[in-house]
């Protein structure tokens, strides 16, 4: 199960006691997500990071000049 949790996401960070994944929130529910990871792993901590707005306005202008 945790490894079809993977292939939802692109794996950032792989250690041992430390997991970074990174998912598209667009394609997944981010709650349901969650509870997936806490019914088959045991977590010690969990964080949620949304794009910085910075980010999100690069993506958009280069989204722009794609479309010209």
């Amino acid at each position: 199960m945790f490894e079809q949790i993977l292939k939802k996401g692109i794996v950032q960070t792989d250690q041992k006691h430390f997991k970074s994944i990174r998912f598209d929130k667009k394609k997944v529910n981010v709650a349901e997500i969650m509870k997936q990871l806490m019914d088959v792993c045991d977590v010690v901590d969990m964080s949620v990071h949304e794009p910085r707005l910075e980010h999100v306005i690069k993506e958009i202008y280069r989204d722009k000049k794609v479309r010209k």
